[in-house]
């Protein structure tokens, strides 16, 4: 079956050209954001995802993120990488007049809306929040996270660290073609820069403690936005029962385990559309009876 197609748009959103991806005449929209690797992009990271939701009967947005894709390769020094791109999403939503709308990330993408729902009052309009591998911070294989960094511009580098992302030998995931696919995201001017300008440290800093104390993710109990955790169980990068140790904070979590590496639905499309659509449902449902 032939997907439909979304459209490519652009709208200046806190000050910043964010390319999006739109489609679907929906009631309910669904707000996909990205990983946050090398190459990482709407396309990338939701290039199935996406048409499968539109078909299901959704309005459907995808941004590309500061310093991916086709948006603004801009970066902050004096402030987090998470507080930004939660500011730039929440302007992106104001630009584009998003009331409502289910959210789903996937890695960096996750963290996002597992960060933006310990903020009060909420910076997003949630319907719900879902995230796929993004644990929000903690729990994650330092080796791992280490290995996704060393990106060299090479089609090898990008095929070692997709192998992260993905099976190469899943069936009915082209892996070669996903491999030139996101070597072409990654090598767009100004990506690298962005990405690698986290790494930056002044010599005189580095060692020095000078944030405050993480409370993650205590910050988030209390969460009574529906919540919605995909832990893939063979991910490299992620230390196993990241979802359980979120779940004893928000109790009303729901967990998906699945299958899979770091983005399952880069090689498992099909599986994450149709999970995520039972799941809007649910939350549908969970709604109208609670109004009754």
């Amino acid at each position: 079956m032939r997907h439909p197609p979304l459209t490519e748009k652009f709208v200046l959103a806190g000050g910043f050209r964010t390319r999006y991806l739109e489609g679907g005449m929906g009631t309910a929209s669904v707000l996909l954001l990205h990983d946050g690797g090398f190459g990482g992009a709407a396309e990338t990271t939701w290039g199935h995802v996406a048409p499968a939701l539109v078909e299901a009967g959704y309005h459907v947005l995808v941004p590309d993120m500061l310093g991916f894709g086709a948006t603004d390769k801009a970066y902050f020094f004096d402030r987090s990488p998470v507080a930004f791109r939660i500011k730039h999403i929440a302007d992106f939503c104001a630009a584009i007049s998003v009331s409502r709308a289910h959210f789903v990330g996937n890695s960096l993408g996750g963290t996002l809306i597992m960060r933006a729902l310990a903020i009060d009052p909420l910076p997003w309009p949630f319907s719900s929040a879902s995230s796929i591998s993004g644990t929000g911070g903690p729990w994650r294989v330092p080796e791992a996270m280490a290995s996704l960094a060393e990106f060299d511009g090479s089609l090898e580098s990008m095929a070692k660290l997709v192998a992260m992302l993905a099976d190469p030998g899943q069936n009915g995931f082209d892996h070669d073609s996903y491999v030139r696919q996101r070597l072409a995201q990654s090598l767009v001017p100004g990506h690298y820069a962005a990405l690698a300008a986290a790494r930056l440290q002044t010599p005189w800093e580095e060692g020095r403690q000078s944030a405050p104390a993480d409370v993650y993710p205590q910050s988030i109990a209390g969460c009574k936005v529906p919540l919605l955790l995909v832990e893939a169980t063979e991910d490299p990068t992620c230390q196993p029962d990241w979802s359980a140790k979120i779940q004893q904070v928000v109790p009303a979590a729901v967990v998906e385990k699945i299958s899979g590496r770091h983005s399952p639905n880069v090689d498992r499309p099909n599986e994450i559309s149709g999970m995520l659509v039972r799941w809007f449902e649910q939350v549908q449902r969970n709604r109208v009876l609670g109004a009754r």
